[in-house]
C-alpha cells in the first residue's frame, strides 16, 4: 500500500500543478477557482500579480468533500532561480494532475507549451516516477485572438482534458470545477478499489 496515496485518500486533498508562461493567468485561475467569482467581480482583485518563485493555494471540490492543493510556478523560466532547477521535488512530487495553460491572445505561450511539457516528461523519467495526468486550459477566451490551435494535435492523444475558460468573465470556468470534481472522485474511487 501507498502511504501518501492513503493519506492523500484519507484527508481528501489532492495535489494539483499549474504550469506555463507568465501572464496567462495561472494564478488568476486559482483565485477564481477558490473564490468562485469571475475576476470582473472581484472588486478589483483582478491585477496581473506576477508570480516570483511558486505559490501555494488551495480550493475546494464544488461539492465541498475534498480539496486541491495547488502549486503555481513562475512563468519565467529564465529567472536566476526557478522552481523547476532548483527545488523541482517541491513542485513535481505527489502531483495528482498538470495542468497546462496558455493564453488564447498570446501565441508564444502556446508554443511555449511544448518547453512546459519537456521539463515535466523530463523530471519524472529522471525520478522514473510515473507522469501525472494532464490537462490544457486555454484561457482568456474573452480576448481577441488569431492563434492556430493546431499545434495542440500533438498533445491530444495524451490530454486527460482540454478547457477553454475566462477568469475575467468566467466563461467555461464551471465546467472545470465540474470535471475536477469528478477527477477528485476518481482519484479517491482507484485508491479505494485497491
Amino acid at each position: 500500500m501507498d502511504y501518501l496515496e492513503y493519506v492523500k485518500s484519507f484527508k481528501k486533498i489532492r495535489k494539483i500543478l499549474i504550469l506555463g508562461s507568465g501572464a496567462v493567468g495561472k494564478t488568476s485561475l486559482t483565485k477564481v477557482l477558490k473564490s468562485k467569482l469571475p475576476l470582473k467581480d472581484m472588486n478589483g482583485d483582478c491585477n496581473y500579480n506576477r508570480t516570483l518563485f511558486v505559490e501555494i493555494d488551495q480550493f475546494k471540490t464544488e461539492d465541498k468533500n475534498g480539496t486541491f492543493q495547488v502549486v503555481d510556478l513562475a512563468g519565467q523560466l529564465e529567472l536566476p532561480i526557478h522552481a523547476t532547477r532548483d527545488t523541482p521535488k517541491l513542485a513535481f512530487s505527489a502531483v495528482d494532475l498538470i495542468c497546462f495553460v496558455f493564453a488564447k491572445d498570446n501565441a508564444q505561450s502556446l508554443l511555449d507549451l511544448n518547453q512546459w511539457v519537456n521539463i515535466a516528461n523530463n523530471y519524472y523519467n529522471e525520478t522514473n516516477l510515473k507522469i501525472p495526468p494532464f490537462i490544457v486550459i486555454k484561457n482568456k477566451m474573452d480576448q481577441e485572438s488569431n492563434i492556430d490551435d493546431s499545434l495542440l494535435d500533438i498533445l491530444k492523444p495524451r490530454l486527460k482534458g482540454y478547457f477553454e475558460i475566462s477568469c475575467f468573465d468566467g466563461k467555461g470556468v464551471n465546467e472545470l470545477k465540474k470535471w475536477f470534481s469528478e477527477f477528485f472522485n476518481e482519484c479517491n474511487n482507484k485508491y479505494m478499489e485497491r
